[in-house]
């Protein structure tokens, strides 16, 4: 009994001695700095508190936001498909969510895109306009035509200006209550290739890459399919192009594409007339 007793004593006087026990006996957390110190431990072993993360330290482990490059009008429009719409892929690359919501064009133009996503059009001076391809005279004469829909769809309209050198020679406009701005770009040039002479030569400028490329590129192809992209696959806009095609068949015309919006006297010209056709068109339906 006596050793037990002497073995609980000492057990006790060194709880005292190293802090586990206040002097009343109250029971406290153990020090295990102090305990190291005292016992002589290397520091790494000893308790350490744990640091303390500052705003600045939170910040850099936040992920860094993506670097951005703008983007134009013209590498917008050089993303339209054959449908005269955007692929998801597309839009994906962009970085704008599917479906796309209002407004998202003029944010990509703002803001612009992921410098991960690769351009579709060279940023060179010559891309602000399509060379000539063919020679059409000293006698032909320019015609800028446009369209324009806000909303889109909703009420669009259309215009073309006619200039022989730089003299305005002629000029139209008008409106659809229920468009696209597809339908309006091809509208205009369709009301300019039916106003023109067939044996007038003439260079027709658009700002649409998708009036363009459905001109020059597309409409071959469309016609082999019966104006369809293929089986089970309809056209969009197919009665406008199926008009198109038989009027630039029988027109001497050239169709080039200029960059919209850079102070390009005709194009702005035919872009305030089809912002005229749609204000008209709204007068006479209120």
């Amino acid at each position: 009994m006596k050793g037990r007793a002497a073995r609980g004593a000492k057990v006790a006087e060194e709880d005292h001695r190293f802090g586990k026990l206040g002097p009343a006996s109250a029971v406290r957390q153990p020090n295990f700095a102090e305990h190291a110190a005292r016992l002589g431990l290397p520091i790494s072993t000893r308790e350490k508190e744990p640091p303390i993360l500052k705003p600045t330290a939170l910040a850099a482990t936040r992920p860094a936001p993506p670097q951005m490059r703008p983007i134009t009008d013209a590498e917008i429009d050089a993303g339209i498909s054959e449908k005269g719409g955007f692929k998801r892929t597309q839009l994906a690359a962009w970085g704008v969510p599917w479906p796309a919501p209002k407004g998202w064009r003029k944010q990509l133009l703002r803001n612009g895109v992921p410098a991960s996503c690769a351009q579709s059009v060279k940023p060179q001076a010559v891309l602000d306009v399509d060379q000539p391809t063919v020679r059409l005279g000293p006698d032909a004469i320019e015609i800028f035509t446009d369209g324009a829909c806000e909303p889109n769809p909703g009420a669009g309209g259309w215009g073309f200006v006619v200039f022989r050198g730089a003299e305005e020679i002629h000029a139209a406009c008008g409106g659809d209550d229920a468009t696209t701005n597809n339908r309006m770009e091809m509208v205009g040039a369709l009301q300019a290739l039916r106003w023109l002479d067939d044996r007038q030569p003439a260079v027709v400028w658009t700002d649409s890459e998708y009036l363009r490329n459905g001109c020059t590129k597309w409409r071959q192809s469309w016609k082999k399919k019966r104006w369809t992209r293929g089986p089970d696959k309809p056209l969009l806009n197919a009665d406008l192009w199926r008009q198109l095609d038989d009027l630039l068949d029988r027109r001497l015309v050239e169709i080039r594409w200029t960059r919209g919006h850079v102070g390009t006297i005709g194009n702005e010209r035919a872009d305030e007339l089809a912002g005229q056709g749609r204000r008209e068109l709204l007068e006479v339906t209120r």
